[in-house]
């Protein structure tokens, strides 16, 4: 059920890291098809027909209140969704960031009731997608981050290069991190890898821990994991890896790397995403 907004001393930030996914198509925020809707699963049906609900009004956005625990900020934030944000989901088109920012907060509180969170600690999206335009602000993100998770076995979040979405994941154990990359292509260059090796380097130096032969070099691992078909699933490949990592791997004694290499991505896979997604923003959307 959408909540009213709540008058609080609490102070709610929206992260502004100037990082934006994709333009979206005017097309997206028309209202969805027979066919469309057929598709839906029971909770995406439930969200699609609150948002009908407030067709007729003024109010387009919506957003969801973040736990400053989730991303490691000094105070909660806003994740703001709009009606089109969340309809590109219903469509299986392209997967805007509030939508990424949303998930994590829901494998935060789902972890919790795991009892993983004490091995797996998340990175925001936004703040780790925006090292073009501010990467020393990236840089410091990251280290602070891993100094506070410095005892959990992975900590991991989605991030955005060249209108794609990846997975990078710590696995503070091992002193390597590994990313996710449903659309491995030969000879494919990741800007973003120098920055995780600088954020690491200066993680170490904070910490003092560091590898008894690599000393301060993070060995950054592209690995072998399911391909996506087309051109738009990156962002629900990237969801469902994470949720396998809080429900499937977290307490394995296997590598990650030897837990993805043997798994696959199914239509049923991304269904479970997406529903789960809804279910979250179903119980804790607030206009505006």
């Amino acid at each position: 059920m959408l909540k009213e907004k709540k008058k609080s001393n609490m102070k709610a930030q929206r992260v502004d890291s100037k990082v934006k996914s994709k333009d979206q198509d005017d097309q997206e925020d028309n209202p969805l098809s027979e066919d469309e809707l057929t598709s839906l699963g029971e909770h995406c049906r439930y969200l699609e027909k609150v948002l009908c609900s407030f067709s007729t009004s003024s109010i387009s956005s919506f957003s969801i209140v973040v736990d400053k625990f989730v991303y490691n900020y000094s105070h909660e934030i806003k994740v703001f969704l709009s009606t089109a944000d969340i309809k590109q989901m219903f469509r299986y088109k392209w997967l805007n960031i509030s939508i990424l920012q949303g998930w994590g907060s829901f494998l935060y509180h789902y972890g919790a009731t795991l009892e993983v969170n004490g091995m797996v600690g998340y990175l925001c999206p936004e703040r780790l997608s925006s090292y073009e335009h501010d990467a020393r602000a990236m840089q410091k993100y990251v280290a602070d981050a891993l100094k506070i998770h410095e005892n959990k076995r992975y900590v991991m979040g989605a991030f955005f290069e060249n209108n794609h979405w990846m997975l990078v994941v710590f696995c503070l154990e091992d002193y390597y991190a590994c990313i996710l990359d449903s659309l491995q292509v030969e000879k494919k260059e990741m800007k973003i890898i120098e920055e995780l090796k600088l954020s690491w380097i200066l993680h170490c130096v904070q910490c003092g821990k560091r590898h008894p032969t690599r000393k301060n070099e993070l060995e950054c691992k592209i690995i072998k994991c399911p391909q996506q078909p087309r051109s738009y699933e990156c962002g629900y490949y990237v969801m469902k890896w994470m949720y396998d990592i809080i429900v499937n791997y977290s307490k394995r004694k296997d590598s990650l790397e030897k837990c993805v290499s043997g798994s696959n991505m199914t239509p049923q896979d991304m269904d479970q995403a997406r529903e789960l997604c809804s279910k979250f923003c179903k119980d804790n959307l607030q206009c505006g």
